[in-house]
């Protein structure tokens, strides 16, 4: 909630509510003080009414006749200095007993009320009066006595209650104001200095990191977090850059091909057949061209969410022994044979994106496998998951270079990677369908003993668009 013209800083904004919260909590404190403070003196009043009616009660016992008080001038009932006002009444509204300043300020209007109550009058002169009567026995007769004082005492206490709490609210409030201000900016130093840190950091930057002063506090986990988030970009904005400069590199190669053939056949005569040769290597570089810049805008759109993901009920076996019927030709060139062992039953899966990951890792397990070796396809699973492995009898990949092989334009030999056709891509984009399943893609390697490609799903593909980690 925001109020009109409110300050616009979080400092102001704090100030300002500090104050409102305290000037509520003394208000309301003042009301509920002042509140009782009334009730205990209205009480003390009554009670000492209350007092006064058994004092009055004694005092009439000795001159108690049916009839009303038989004093003597020699032994009053009252004493001559004292002015309570006091009258005592039968049940049937006679007056029995009165007092000389009850008898010379009557209260007419209480005739006959009802007894056993208090309540408040203004009698003569505006004067705020408070009347209690109860009903009694003086010397075994019932009576009504009735007592009342003035409310002078009460109205003068609560008074001077008001304005106390008056002036002191205002200065309490200024003093905790002043106070609140200075916590508020002490408490948010930290935050000044996390701005001042911010804005050092720049895209040329991104390796600065927010000074985390106290990690337990909410200003240290906002700084903890901010350097998680910094780290992320740090790390998207390398791989950008390595994409920017692999996919530059990629697209150069069959562009230099393309130019350098055309300006040959433009610049030298040759025999028809020559020219169909370069016309040939024209067509190759540009295939290889648009099925590089395919797999970038597949790779593009599946960053941004864009590629259809509809999971159905796929046999997972049937989708692999395609996948291999397709590839046999190209193991067939090699002499190659491709293995086949499945038994994973059906999954919940798109099988046109899983079919990218699957047809990747034969392809490479063809390419990397030396001629006349086996590559082995298994399929199987348990109620919970389902795995596929794709194992070569190839030259095998280091550890150091498995957490970077799923990475854009990564490659382990760039030099003997492209020799082979490859762009660096493939397992990229097979880590994305395979991670938009919601599963996994694993590589089990070492140098001179093959490798193992493993993809793990589960049986039940979650709800939604699982969101893809970036490589």
């Amino acid at each position: 909630m925001r109020w009109p013209h409110a300050p616009s800083t979080l400092r102001g904004e704090l100030a300002v509510w500090l104050t409102v919260v305290l000037v509520a909590a003394l208000a309301l404190y003042s009301g509920v003080a002042y509140v009782s403070l009334r009730q205990v003196l209205w009480h003390e009043l009554d009670e000492r009414l209350h007092n006064d009616i058994e004092t009055l009660e004694g005092l009439l016992q000795p001159f108690w006749t049916p009839e009303g008080v038989r004093a003597s001038h020699d032994q009053p009932v009252l004493d001559e200095d004292d002015y309570r006002w006091m009258q005592v009444w039968s049940p049937d509204g006679r007056l029995l007993f009165a007092s000389k300043i009850a008898t010379a300020t009557p209260v007419p209007a209480l005739a006959g009320p009802p007894a056993d109550r208090a309540i408040s009058l203004d009698i003569e002169n505006d004067v705020r009066v408070r009347v209690k009567e109860e009903s009694g026995r003086i010397a075994g007769h019932p009576v009504i006595v009735r007592v009342l004082a003035s409310e002078a005492r009460v109205e003068q206490e609560l008074r001077e209650f008001f304005w106390l709490i008056g002036l002191a609210v205002p200065l309490v409030v200024g003093v905790a104001v002043l106070g609140g201000y200075r916590l508020v900016r002490r408490t948010l130093r930290p935050v000044d200095r996390l701005v001042a840190a911010a804005n050092q950091i720049t895209a040329e930057r991104l390796n600065v990191r927010l000074p985390v002063a106290n990690p337990g506090d909410e200003v240290g986990q906002i700084a903890q977090a901010f350097n998680a988030m910094l780290a992320k970009l740090e790390e998207s904005f390398e791989q950008m850059r390595r994409f920017t400069a692999n996919a530059s590199h990629e697209l150069r190669t069959p562009l230099t091909a393309l130019r350098s053939t055309g300006q040959a056949a433009l610049t030298t005569s040759r025999d028809v057949e020559w020219y169909r040769e370069a016309i040939a290597d024209m067509v190759e570089d540009t295939e290889q061209l648009s099925r590089l810049l395919d797999v970038m805008l597949l790779l593009a759109q599946a960053d941004a969410g864009a590629v259809p993901f509809e999971p159905q009920s796929v046999d997972i076996d049937l989708l692999v022994a395609d996948v291999a019927k397709e590839c046999d030709v190209l193991a067939q060139e090699k002499g190659q044979r491709l293995l086949l062992d499945c038994s994973a039953g059906t999954a919940a899966a798109d099988s046109t994106v899983l079919r990218i990951a699957i047809a990747n890792l034969v392809h490479n397990a063809i390419r990397y496998g030396p001629s006349s070796s086996d590559v082995d396809v298994r399929a199987f699973g348990d109620p919970a998951r389902v795995i596929i492995e794709v194992r070569d009898r190839g030259p095998g990949i280091a550890p150091e270079h498995h957490k970077h092989l799923f990475e854009r334009f990564y490659r382990v030999d760039p030099g003997r990677s492209s020799a082979l056709g490859g762009a660096g891509l493939g397992l990229a984009m097979a880590r994305w369908s395979v991670e938009v399943h919601g599963g996994a893609v694993e590589v089990a390697s070492a140098g001179g003993s093959g490798s193992t490609f493993r993809i793990v799903l589960p049986r039940r593909t979650p709800a939604g668009n699982p969101e893809r980690s970036d490589s």
